[in-house]
């Protein structure tokens, strides 16, 4: 999401069809965020509206669907953002990506991305600064994989 309001608006969509979720973002005390997580790890929310705070060092292997809301024009933060959902699981055999933010469009897939050298002039691709770990992932094998079902909703 791109802001917390967005988040929310998000979150309140997703729960309007019946799907028990939460957001997760700054704003937020420790304790608070600390038990929405656990309620998502656990099952108790099948979503999580993340802004701009599970990005680096957040390590839930399960994740099955991503959805991407949140245009960037870095390269890195889009693999980061795609990559929480491409770590194996004995749940899942694929990851759904949902690119509503058109940062595929720009940078392409996670097992392809373009990187833009700074040093080059306009979208010239550059050398390629970034190692990506895509665990067998291709974009062709991304299929849906919607795991948990049910669960209650968390108060926002």
């Amino acid at each position: 999401a791109t802001s917390i309001e967005h988040a929310t608006h998000i979150c309140q969509a997703l729960r309007d069809r019946g799907i028990a979720a939460g957001t997760v973002h700054g704003e937020l005390s420790p304790h608070e965020r600390a038990y929405r997580l656990h309620a998502f790890d656990t099952g108790e929310l099948r979503a999580l509206v993340n802004c701009q705070l599970l990005l680096t060092g957040y390590n839930q292997p399960a994740v099955d669907a991503i959805g991407d809301l949140a245009p960037t024009k870095s390269a890195g933060r889009h693999v980061q953002k795609i990559g929480r959902g491409m770590r194996v699981h004995p749940s899942k055999v694929n990851c759904l990506v949902g690119d509503w933010a058109g940062n595929i469009a720009l940078h392409g897939p996670v097992d392809a991305v373009r990187v833009r050298d700074k040093k080059t002039s306009g979208d010239e691709p550059g050398e390629a600064v970034v190692k990506l770990y895509t665990a067998g992932f291709s974009t062709s094998a991304l299929a849906a994989a919607i795991s948990r079902a049910g669960g209650s909703t968390v108060s926002e």
